[in-house]
């Protein structure tokens, strides 16, 4: 596509004067670059008779860079000084990645101790949720709605993941996070299920507590 783009807007580059920089997680293995290496060299993205044509580059390192040059157009004046040392988070949806930093130069930094991270990524509290649902409507409804309603199992997934937003841009600590469930989830459980929904909800417990449930009340009573 970046090539595309250059070639609609007419601009003359030779491809061999590109280099090309593939952004992955700190925790990725020498082996999992080694493979992102070679599926882009097999997707026609760079040459190995071009030296330095491609740059395996980790997510962290990048962010840092990113911000030096925010700090560097910050006119609160907040900056970073030969000798300041920081740690960047790189907080994703599948890991967290960390890199410690002193700064040396300008734009110049060196590295404290070797980037770390783990698989830590908000999509995990997602999967949570995912498990609850399974929980109190059984893993054989859950994934035989998935399979006759594709589209609205997506559109639950959606709404987990919108609702898990608010939720962390919520100031309050405490509060009702509410998750919209599609009206075919509800009819779907409905003829599924010979309990009463509202019911298995509401004594459904997480942790010992009832309340962490009350988004699905919420649809019941006002569907």
């Amino acid at each position: 596509k970046a090539l595309q783009y250059l070639e609609n807007n007419k601009i003359d580059m030779r491809e061999d004067k590109i280099q090309w920089v593939i952004t992955v997680p700190a925790i990725w293995s020498e082996e999992a670059k080694g493979m992102m290496k070679q599926w882009a060299h097999q997707a026609g993205v760079w040459s190995p008779s071009v030296p330095n044509q491609l740059l395996i580059a980790l997510e962290p390192e990048c962010a840092s860079i990113c911000m030096m040059f925010e700090m560097q157009d910050n006119k609160s004046g907040v900056e970073f000084k030969t000798g300041d040392c920081y740690m960047m988070m790189d907080l994703g949806a599948g890991t967290a990645d960390m890199v410690c930093h002193e700064i040396i130069g300008p734009f110049e930094v060196r590295e404290m101790i070797a980037s770390f991270g783990g698989p830590w990524g908000s999509s995990y509290i997602d999967k949570d949720v995912e498990v609850i649902f399974e929980t109190i409507f059984g893993q054989r409804n859950m994934k035989e709605f998935q399979v006759t309603h594709p589209k609205h199992y997506v559109k639950l997934l959606e709404n987990i993941e919108k609702s898990k937003q608010r939720f962390f841009g919520n100031k309050k600590i405490t509060g009702v996070s509410r998750i919209e469930i599609p009206y075919e989830f509800d009819q779907f459980m409905k003829d599924h299920i010979a309990n009463d929904l509202e019911e298995l909800v509401s004594n459904f417990e997480y942790l010992e507590e009832s309340g962490f449930i009350y988004f699905f009340i919420y649809y019941f009573n006002n569907y």
